[in-house]
């Protein structure tokens, strides 16, 4: 899910998390205040090895036993609450505390009008929810006064509603009929509020001249560690069509078989093999999915730019196997040792999510370019040679018509639709006679 002022919020039914740069946003301070003095109360469950038989012969394990048992109780005390610690201990906000201490103030004037409102989410009502968020909705503002975009909105309402989960109530604000206030206070007010909303900020794809540019510029290349990486992280991503966030995380090392290298009719490729996405979680659902396999084949015209010779020659400069890092992309040594390039440590996360980002700032292009412009480059230059959208589904792993959504005209298309629109024929808007779609 994307906000309307651009910045982006990730919602699944277990975990909230966002990314923003905003300072007057925050809304964690809306219902989840994190207590710091709570995490000394945080307990796991410990697995062993040994049999049950060697447990009744050793008191010491019999005691861990009890200790467990112990353990799993309260931990089951907690089960609705996520795992993530801003959902630790949550607690109402102060913000909806003050809303609610207002309303309840002006409520004992009889001249107002106005039902005073228990402050205790938990304790509500159903009927005291619907008046309670439903005011809420139509009174909550940022810290300096302003009203919230509409897509914000939303988003704190789903908030709220996983923060009542974590209390144990299965309540579903925009579906349930007994919530229906709520539904239809949240539908006036965002549609209000419907020219505050901001267009979607979308990673740009990458073109083949802009490409040219990387390459050109050294900003992709096979000089040292540094380069190296980028360079793999760049053509795994083109070629694979991987989404920029969690799967070039996820991506193994030799020790899976994510990656091999084989070789069809006297040529070597590169075999890349989904091990979980988003489309093919291995859930009940995608038991039957096949998860995603793409093929690429090895570059003789130019083997600098080849993915399968970068990729034989970034597993030479790699710590050999056994090592304890797992993962495909490691951390670049300072100081080579030799002929190894790379430490027996994953490259941090955010080193890995901005490679895209810095090469095109090092190479001079502009615009918002994250690592999923790679998955929208591939989509996009599939589009626009006309190959099958079923064979654009088999590379990118898309399962429905989501595909689509990366179809976007450029302003080349547009400029040309306008000439035909006003009865035009000029000659250097018509390419082809047909209009392509480009991607987002």
């Amino acid at each position: 899910m994307s906000r309307s002022d651009g910045e982006e919020i990730f919602l699944t039914q277990n975990t909230f998390s966002q990314e923003t740069n905003d300072d007057n946003l925050d809304l964690c301070n809306f219902f989840l205040e994190y207590d710091a003095t709570t995490t000394s109360e945080t307990y796991s469950v410990a697995c062993s090895d040994i049999s049950e038989d060697e447990g009744f012969s050793n008191p010491k394990l019999t005691q861990f036993d009890d200790e467990l048992h112990l353990n799993v109780s309260k931990i089951q005390s907690k089960s609705h609450q996520p795992s993530t610690s801003r959902f630790h201990e949550p607690k109402t906000d102060k913000e909806i505390e003050d809303m609610q201490s207002k309303k309840n103030i002006r409520a004992n004037d009889p001249n107002v009008g106005l039902s005073p409102i228990r402050v205790d989410l938990a304790e509500m009502s159903l009927d005291e929810l619907n008046y309670s968020i439903s005011r809420f909705i139509c009174e909550v503002r940022k810290t300096d006064g302003t009203e919230y975009p509409p897509d914000t909105l939303y988003s704190l309402v789903i908030c709220l509603q996983l923060y009542m989960d974590t209390l144990g109530y299965n309540h579903k604000f925009l579906s349930y009929s007994s919530f229906i206030q709520i539904k239809n206070s949240l539908d006036n007010v965002m549609k209000l509020r419907a020219e505050v909303r901001v267009p979607k900020k979308q990673a740009e794809e990458i073109s083949l001249e802009e490409e040219e540019k990387l390459w050109a510029s050294g900003s992709l290349g096979s000089d040292n560690a540094r380069h190296l990486l980028n360079t793999l992280v760049y053509l795994i991503g083109l070629n694979f069509a991987l989404r920029g966030g969690q799967e070039h995380r996820d991506l193994k090392g030799r020790n899976s078989s994510q990656f091999q290298i084989n070789e069809k009719n006297g040529s070597k490729c590169l075999i890349y093999t989904e091990a979980k996405s988003k489309a093919a979680q291995g859930g009940i659902k995608h038991t039957n999915v096949e998860r995603k396999s793409v093929v690429a084949y090895q570059n003789t015209e130019n083997q600098a730019r080849c993915v399968v010779h970068l990729f034989e020659l970034y597993a030479s400069h790699c710590p050999p196997f056994p090592r304890k890092a797992d993962a495909l992309y490691l951390r670049p040594l300072k100081i080579p040792n030799g002929n190894i390039w790379y430490a027996d440590q994953p490259i941090g996360r955010h080193s890995l999510a901005n490679i895209v980002a810095s090469i095109c700032q090092e190479a001079g292009i502009g615009g918002y370019r994250t690592n999923h412009s790679l998955r929208a480059s591939a989509a996009t230059r599939m589009y626009d040679a006309g190959v099958d959208e079923q064979l654009i589904c088999e590379v990118t792993g898309h399962r429905s018509n989501a595909i689509r959504n990366y179809k976007r005209t450029n302003e080349k298309q547009k400029r040309k639709i306008n000439s035909v629109i006003q009865g035009g024929t000029d000659s250097e808007n018509d390419d082809s006679g047909k209009f392509k779609i480009s991607e987002s």
